[in-house]
């Protein structure tokens, strides 16, 4: 049972996601909650149901040839067989998932998959540098290359993978070099951009960090790994998109290494955190100071907490490389220059 389990959901993996995209609009419209009249369209589908435009658009090619969707003089699709009267815009509650369905939600296959991926990069960036091979990638998790690209591209964006010509790619080693030039990048950059924010953060948004903060607080060190890693997100990211300063975000985004590989280290319980970790009390104490909406404050109490975050975070990839053993999976191979 278990093993004919498992053939099935490998089955369902290795189905193509602009297949899985096209049968589940196709029920949407068996079903009623997608009628006619409804405007279809790349960026429409590709934004509800939260993936690239690729598999939107093939997926919708392949409904027009079924003819249940008929392509528009000039911009995309309409739902039936003839435009009558005006359109209407697509919403998500036209192609919600219902409880007995069983297509596998982009959302989630694109989440599963990318978190898993992260982590087998992350872990080998800190122990070697090491090439990938895109199609043995896309073997071993058992889906399409085009989703594998996306995967890459976005460890790309986070600095964890590096893109050289005709599209071969090699894991950016997590050497300690590097980790002091990605704190180098964060300590300039975050501490200006959480001043910048602090007017426009809402207080149920603040209040809402600080509680979450004080509550892992009188649980530590029993809260998750999940919770905490959410705790530095909402710290070192979500609180600073209110700065409004896309172009600071941008260069941000590939300093994330560090963060990303203390979320992978500390789920793993291979170098736990220490049963005194300050960083949640650092949290509290910077967030405070945003409650005063005192920004010199503020400013300078995250500049002290990412100096103190450097060292601890060098330290535990330093643990990390003494206590696991190399193991690169297949699709992993020996760096030659």
């Amino acid at each position: 049972m278990q093993n004919t389990q498992s053939a099935e959901n490998n089955h369902q993996r290795a189905v193509p996601l602009y297949q899985k995209v096209a049968d589940h609009i196709r029920r949407c419209i068996t079903h009623g909650t997608l009628g006619n009249q409804v405007n279809l369209t790349e960026s429409s589908i590709s934004k509800i149901l939260n993936i690239s435009r690729t598999p939107a658009r093939k997926a919708l090619t392949l409904l027009e040839q079924e003819k249940l969707i008929h392509k528009r003089s000039t911009r995309g699709y309409v739902v039936g067989s003839r435009l009558e009267g005006s359109l209407l815009k697509l919403t998500p509650e036209m192609v919600q998932l219902s409880s007995e369905d069983d297509f596998l939600h982009p959302v989630k296959e694109w989440q599963d998959v990318y978190e898993k991926i992260e982590s087998e990069i992350i872990r080998q960036s800190i122990l070697s540098k090491r090439r990938l091979n895109a199609q043995l990638l896309a073997n071993y998790y058992a889906c399409n290359r085009s989703m594998i690209q996306e995967v890459l591209h976005k460890l790309e964006v986070s600095g964890l993978v590096q893109r050289h010509f005709q599209s071969k790619w090699t894991i950016v080693p997590l050497n300690d070099k590097r980790l002091n030039a990605i704190f180098d990048v964060r300590c300039w950059l975050e501490p200006n951009l959480l001043a910048q924010a602090i007017p426009d953060i809402p207080e149920e948004v603040l209040h809402k960090v600080i509680v979450s903060h004080k509550d892992a607080l009188s649980r530590f060190p029993e809260t998750t790994g999940a919770e905490l890693n959410q705790l530095e997100l909402d710290m070192h990211d979500g609180l600073l998109q209110y700065a409004n300063n896309s172009v600071a975000m941008v260069a941000l985004q590939s300093a994330k290494a560090g963060l990303i590989s203390s979320k992978h280290i500390v789920a793993s319980k291979e170098v736990p955190l220490d049963d005194d970790d300050p960083f949640i009390e650092e949290h509290i104490d910077i967030l405070e100071a945003v409650d005063r909406r005192n920004t010199d404050e503020s400013r300078l109490r995250l500049q002290a907490h990412l100096i103190k975050a450097r060292q601890k975070v060098i330290e535990r990839l330093r643990k990390f490389r003494e206590v696991v053993q190399e193991n690169p999976t297949e699709f992993m191979k020996p760096w030659v220059r």
